[in-house]
């Protein structure tokens, strides 16, 4: 079975309308073939029509001209199976409209030069899309100036060589832009002719751009070539094609068609590539899916155990324990909450219970069963006795142990799963910090023993100072200024040693309070004693420590431990 992927009709530059090509082709015995006008998509569907009529797969193609400005190198790129071939006509009408300017320019020039009509030329391109140079030759050769399309006139028109030729520019897209073009559109990418362009050393960049394939087989092409390509798309695992480029008398050799043909075991690759290259697509997809996830499991992971250390760590600072100590409260708490819940969950069950009891003619769930057991029992009894009714009966029986054994595998199944879970649950909950001490409690005990040394001292020094000045006023005498400052410091210490085991704001702000009246008080009342003035600075630092200890004890009322440590694979197994 012979498949010829690269022809040209007379949409473009060959010489053969698209039935006329396949008559040929079926009568060559070439069951498949490719249409790739250039730049033309025009002829794919009424090819497919036509081919079906003969007998003859054509599958729609196209060959899009391009340029590679790094290389200053032509190249072609053939587009097969294109999804949305619509896609591709802007890309297309752009190289046409570029092409007819530079082929009315060409026309009209070798229009001055021989003695033939403008439109004489133009009748040679009838059913073409364009004007190429090969009508402007049979036009020439019509007229009698030369006998073969591709000789010595051609190369002196249309070479570059040549000082006499006609040629005008002509801007293709490039290279990138092509392949960009053709994936947009859904369709295979093939790198036509390399060795007519001389693009071997630009082949790695092609792959590079996602090319897909390249035509090993061409009338181009020498054997050291195929071997070279071959052994390139083995390397890349590219799809090999191959093709006469068949031009009819426009090709500037002699070639039938079916010349070149591609071997059916890559016709066959060629017609799944798109399947095969979604479902790699869609296999890529899933591993990064399932690497993203992962990821994000071993972060959360990671994020647990960091929680966790810190959770232990927190108590045992708080507690001044060890990290063992604090690591085994921890779980002896969890356990403690999880049997709560267990309870819980059954007391919830047995009210339940109690309350179908409630309605006196409602029997127990209990009872209800065992009626229904033996209800169903005397009906099969009864049915065995039925000698008509075996049949029924075995195929009964047999429904019953597949529904059975199905119950058996769920249940396993869900056996397994819950063990698994409960598992996982009781992990993390040996580490679930719940923190049921109030912070800062020692920092709470070391304020109220200065507050109380602090109060012996202003008592012995009230008792000397008042020997001292004896007879003077009560009111203003110092040794009574050392009694009042001495009071702020006793319900100082009572206040910290009474409020040291709750967690509250109070607990710091009243003893602040009264701290800084102490201060005050010390301050104005000082006089000429010093040591009066050093206990103003003592109160006051002790109010400052006390406002630190407030700000930092609500610091950490965001810190959600029920959240991060109760359950650490809440959210992976409700996803």
């Amino acid at each position: 079975m012979a498949a010829d992927l690269h022809c040209h009709t007379k949409l473009s530059d060959g010489s053969v309308g698209i039935e006329d090509l396949i008559v040929i082709a079926q009568k060559s015995g070439i069951d498949t073939i490719a249409i790739t006008d250039h730049d033309c998509l025009a002829g794919t569907v009424r090819g497919k029509v036509i081919g079906k009529r003969y007998g003859v797969n054509v599958i729609p193609g196209v060959e899009i001209s391009a340029i590679d400005n790094e290389a200053g190198k032509k190249v072609h790129i053939l587009c097969y199976l294109a999804d949305a071939p619509d896609r591709l006509e802007g890309l297309c009408k752009r190289t046409s409209i570029a092409r007819k300017r530079a082929g009315q320019i060409m026309m009209l020039k070798v229009a001055g030069r021989f003695p033939i009509t403008s439109d004489f030329i133009i009748s040679h391109a009838s059913g073409s899309t364009n004007l190429y140079k090969q009508h402007i030759m049979h036009a020439l050769m019509d007229a009698g100036y030369t006998n073969e399309i591709f000789g010595d006139l051609f190369h002196a028109l249309f070479s570059r060589e040549s000082e006499t030729n006609v040629l005008a520019p002509t801007k293709y897209p490039s290279i990138e832009e092509v392949l960009e073009e053709v994936h947009g559109a859904g369709g295979i990418a093939v790198l036509a002719h390399p060795a007519f362009y001389d693009n071997f050393d630009e082949i790695e960049k092609y792959i590079d751009l996602g090319l897909d394939g390249i035509e090993v087989w061409h009338p181009s092409a020498t054997e050291d070539d195929v071997h070279r390509l071959t052994e390139i798309c083995k390397a890349h695992d590219l799809l090999m094609t191959g093709g006469s480029d068949f031009h009819g008398i426009y090709g500037a050799k002699t070639v039938t068609l079916g010349t070149c043909t591609t071997p059916q075991e890559w016709v066959d690759k060629l017609l799944g590539y798109k399947a095969k290259k979604k479902r790699a697509q869609r296999r890529a997809e899933k591993e990064a899916a399932a690497r993203a996830a992962e990821e994000k499991r071993a972060a959360r992971r990671e994020a647990k155990a960091r929680a966790r250390k810190e959770a232990i760590a927190r108590l045992a600072a708080d507690k001044g324990i060890s990290e063992e100590e604090a690591e085994r409260i921890l779980k002896e708490r969890a356990r403690a909450r999880k049997a709560a819940a267990q309870k819980a969950a059954t007391d919830a069950t047995a009210t339940d219970n109690s309350e179908e009891q409630k309605y006196g003619n409602i029997p127990a769930e209990e009872i209800r069963d065992k009626r229904e057991k033996a209800v169903r029992k005397g009906y099969e009894d009864m049915l065995a006795t039925d000698p008509d009714s075996k049949a029924a009966k075995k195929k009964k029986k047999e429904e019953a142990e597949t529904a059975k054994a199905k119950e058996d595998v769920k249940s396993r199944k869900m056996d397994d799963y819950d063990d698994e879970k409960s598992s996982d649950d009781e992990d993390d909950d040996e580490y679930e910090y719940v923190d049921e001490y109030p912070r800062f409690r020692p920092g709470r005990i070391i304020l109220g023993i200065i507050s109380l040394l602090a109060f012996g001292f202003c008592i012995y020094k009230g008792f000397v100072t008042g020997l001292s000045t004896s007879g003077a006023d009560v009111t203003s005498a110092p040794g009574m200024n050392y009694v009042i400052v001495a009071l702020c410091m006793l319900v100082t210490a009572l206040l910290y040693f009474i409020m040291n085991n709750r967690d509250t704001l109070f607990a710091f702000l009243i003893p602040m309070i009264v701290y800084i009246g102490s201060a005050v008080f010390a301050f104005l009342k000082h006089g000429d004693e010093f040591e009066l003035l050093i206990l103003a600075g003592v109160s006051g630092v002790l109010a400052v420590i006390s406002l630190i200890l407030a700000i930092a004890s609500r610091g950490g009322d965001d810190y959600d431990d029920e959240d991060d440590y109760d359950d650490p694979f809440e959210e992976e197994h409700d996803n």
